[in-house]
């Protein structure tokens, strides 16, 4: 009898043998063993533990019916189902599309044509894939609160790429926090290039241009088309690890595994397969990479001066030009 990658299983000690099969674990994480003579007997006190489940979610299933609501106790109570990976990754999605969003009201309220015009909506911004594991976490939380919509007569569209996307704060994070999860190497040296554009919010058209030659460690700077740039402290360690693991040239630093510098194409497709990976807005390109560096940097409580004369900006204009366009985007959503 398998379920999922489980199954029972028959144990043997010395003279004795008995079947034993292990449930999903609940939410709070914990696993119980379940132990019979016989499968038949077994397989009734699975029956019996999955009702028990089953009862005691209906039980503490919360009297609150907001969407948002129903959507967080959903994931708790497939804690040990999923992996802590891919559950991190849908509560990351929901949080920046469903939550505060046009249909984040009582469960019962929301219409099938409201979840289609929202689902049309989150098709310009988000990858059809994206769209698509929001529609059938929806499904499962309308079913499990007994709502009557027919999702199966729901379509995603598959629109073009937007030119432009300019990701939020959490989301810019979230990119990095995965780069650095494993040092750059899911997807190449072209990863260690995304993840200095992200650091610097410098473009990587331009950042591939640069040499072992144009970085300065002790004053922790950067030179680049003659000007000057800062960098942080993590940047500064962060990049001279990486060269003592021999991972940057010198002319040019920014090398793939051929020893040339990776194309533009390359990298922008490195860009799409992360953001494609972890759930995140599609048309995130060098330009939106930049602004949404800008995004970061005001959400952090730095100054549309001090990013004014960091990108060398004519005026402050153009911060808030950034900030106008990047509400934009988010009022369509919240």
């Amino acid at each position: 009898m398998k379920r999922g990658t489980k199954k029972i299983r028959l144990v043997t000690t010395g003279t004795n043998y008995y079947y034993i099969f292990d449930l999903d674990r609940d939410e709070s994480g914990k696993r119980k063993r379940l132990y019979a003579k016989t499968e038949d007997e077994l397989k009734e006190k699975i029956r019996i533990a999955e009702r028990e489940r089953s009862l005691m979610l209906s039980t503490k299933k919360l009297q609150t019916t907001k969407l948002s609501e129903c959507v967080k106790f959903y994931f708790k109570s497939i804690v040990g189902k999923v992996t802590v990976s891919e559950l991190k990754r849908f509560t990351v999605l929901f949080e920046n599309t469903v939550y505060d969003s046009a249909i984040d009201k009582k469960i019962n309220d929301v219409t099938i044509e409201e979840i289609q015009i929202f689902l049309d909506k989150l098709s310009d911004i988000y990858h059809k894939q994206s769209v698509k594991e929001i529609k059938n976490v929806l499904e499962k939380v309308f079913y499990l609160y007994e709502q009557d919509i027919d999702f199966s007569s729901i379509a995603i569209s598959d629109k073009a790429s937007r030119k432009s996307c300019i990701l939020t704060p959490s989301e810019y994070e979230e990119i990095i926090e995965y780069c650095l999860l494993d040092n750059c190497t899911r997807f190449g040296k072209n990863e260690l290039l995304f993840l200095f554009c992200l650091f610097t919010g410098i473009m990587p058209s331009k950042a591939k241009k640069l040499n072992k030659s144009d970085f300065n460690f002790k004053n922790k700077t950067f030179e680049l088309e003659n000007k000057t740039y800062p960098m942080n402290e993590q940047t500064c360690v962060w990049l001279q690890e990486q060269i003592l693991l021999g991972r940057f040239g010198d002319t040019p630093f920014f090398i793939n595994g051929n020893n040339v510098v990776p194309t533009l194409q390359s990298v922008l497709s490195t860009i799409d397969s992360i953001t494609k990976k972890l759930g995140l807005p599609k048309g995130f390109t060098g330009k939106t990479l930049t602004k949404s560096y800008v995004i970061w940097q005001l959400n952090k409580g730095v100054s549309a001066e001090t990013i004014t004369e960091y990108f060398g900006f004519k005026n402050s204009l153009k911060v808030k030009e950034i900030f106008d366009e990047f509400e934009i985007r988010t009022k369509l959503f919240r």
